[in-house]
């Protein structure tokens, strides 16, 4: 059941992909999904039914309805032949490291303090009571802190029954980020080449490379403030309804992944 987030990610891509470029596409479709999940999260709440079953369908529905408009399915690509050869070596350095850090984050169980004490734990709550609710705890961080970012991690457990995937949150939003950060730069009118040293510069940082392969919330976060900046960007240039919808959408689920 797992499958169907990435199915319904790739269908958003497809969709959004029609008009937009490839890095356009994959942000839109994160944003999207994100929001997806916040929904989905809170309507089964509503009626006490946040469970397996009704997770899947929820998100199967909203795929039918995405595939029911899409006029044709792509899948995102890398033109990496159309490098040159700073470029190749930028992107092949991104790819060892995304590739290192996926094995990683796959392999290993959770284990920093803050995920076991309060990032996971709040979700085997929300698991055991069918809904986020508050509950009796002697951690106050469990009911208080925002919680976007395990309500992502609470759809990969109920759809797939363990918390093996739980770490490919942070590690997905990882990728965003160096998508983010290259679009950022897109509209400061640097060249292709200082768009992927930006990435670089992202994806080596120690204390990404170590938060891409754990369930705390910091790298989710700065993904909303780097999208919510860039739409702001784009905005400035380009005067589309829909800038100001992903900025906006983009601002309200960083606020929801961690408020201080």
């Amino acid at each position: 059941m797992i499958l169907i987030l990435p199915a319904t990610f790739i269908l958003l891509f497809s969709f959004f992909n029609q008009k937009d470029n490839q890095r356009i596409s994959i942000i839109n479709s994160y944003l999207i999904l994100s929001f997806q999940i916040f929904f989905i999260t809170e309507f089964l709440s509503f009626f006490n039914y946040l469970k397996g079953n009704a997770v899947f369908f929820s998100h199967l529905f909203l795929a039918v309805l995405y595939y029911y408009f899409l006029p044709k399915l792509k899948f995102p690509k890398i033109h990496f032949l159309s490098l040159n050869i700073v470029d190749k070596t930028l992107m092949i350095a991104i790819i060892f490291i995304a590739i290192i850090t996926l094995f990683i984050g796959g392999m290993s169980p959770p284990n920093n303090w803050d995920s076991m004490t309060y990032h996971l734990s709040r979700i085997q709550y929300w698991i055991q009571n069918s809904g986020v609710y508050f509950f009796d705890t002697n951690n106050f961080r469990q009911n208080l802190y925002s919680p976007f970012s395990e309500f992502f991690i609470l759809h990969t457990q109920i759809l797939s029954n363990t918390d093996i995937f739980a770490n490919l949150v942070q590690w997905f939003c990882f990728i965003i980020n160096m998508i983010a950060v290259s679009l950022i730069c897109k509209e400061l009118q640097l060249n292709k080449t200082l768009q992927m040293l930006s990435s670089f510069f992202i994806c080596s940082m120690p204390i990404v490379v170590l938060q891409s392969s754990n369930t705390k919330n910091d790298l989710v976060l700065s993904t909303f403030v780097l999208l919510f900046y860039y739409y702001q960007l784009a905005g400035i240039t380009s005067h589309s309804k829909s800038n100001i919808f992903f900025s906006g959408l983009a601002l309200g689920l960083g606020v929801l992944t961690k408020g201080t």
